[in-house]
C-alpha cells in the first residue's frame, strides 16, 4: 500500500526491511474498518473509494467528499507509516499477558523514545476502546457455559474454599 513518504517514514522503512510492510499496513486498515466503521460525513453513505497513493484518505462515490479513515481513532494525527501500528498490535497480542512497553517498541522499530511512547499510548487507547466489546463476549460465554443463576463472588471475598476442589 503506497503512502506519502517523509524522512521519518523512509528511515523506519529502511531500519525494518525484514518486516512485511504491506501485510501490516493491510492489517491496520482491516482493524480500522472493523472497529471504527466510517460513513461519509456529508451524505452518510457507507461506501467509499480509497484515494490512490493515500491509504487513509477516502472519497465518497456519491458526493465526492474526501475524509480520513484515521480521524476519530487512536491513529488520528500520526505521521508514521500504517504498518507500524499493525506490527506493534500483532506483537502485543503475541506477547500477551506481558505488556508491550515503550522501550520494547523503541527496540522493535528503531525509533525515538517519544515516538515509542506515543505508539504505546495509542495501543492502550485502542485496547481500552475494545473493553466493552470484550466484556460482552465474556458475559455471553459465561451465560452459555454456566448455570442460569451463576454469579461471581463479591469483590474482596476469599474464594480459596470454592476453588480448592477444582
Amino acid at each position: 500500500i503506497p503512502q506519502p513518504t517523509t524522512r521519518t517514514t523512509e528511515r523506519l522503512n529502511a531500519l525494518n526491511r525484514g518486516i512485511c510492510h504491506t501485510h501490516y499496513a493491510a492489517l491496520t486498515l482491516a482493524v480500522l474498518r472493523a472497529f471504527y466503521p466510517k460513513a461519509c460525513p456529508s451524505c452518510h453513505a457507507p461506501t467509499y473509494k480509497v484515494i490512490k497513493g493515500r491509504p487513509t484518505e477516502v472519497r465518497c462515490p456519491a458526493c465526492k467528499t474526501h475524509y480520513s479513515l484515521t480521524a476519530g481513532t487512536p491513529l488520528s494525527g500520526t505521521h508514521l507509516p500504517l504498518w507500524c501500528f499493525g506490527y506493534l498490535l500483532d506483537h502485543a497480542i503475541a506477547l500477551h499477558p506481558v505488556p508491550l512497553n515503550s522501550s520494547a517498541i523503541q527496540r522493535l522499530l528503531g525509533c525515538g523514545k517519544n515516538t515509542a511512547l506515543s505508539y504505546k499510548r495509542r495501543i492502550q487507547v485502542f485496547c481500552s476502546d475494545r473493553k466493552d466489546a470484550i466484556k460482552g463476549i465474556i458475559v455471553s460465554e459465561i451465560e452459555k457455559n454456566y448455570k442460569p443463576n451463576f454469579s461471581l463472588p463479591a469483590r474482596g471475598t476469599d474464594i480459596t474454599d470454592i476453588v480448592s476442589e477444582k
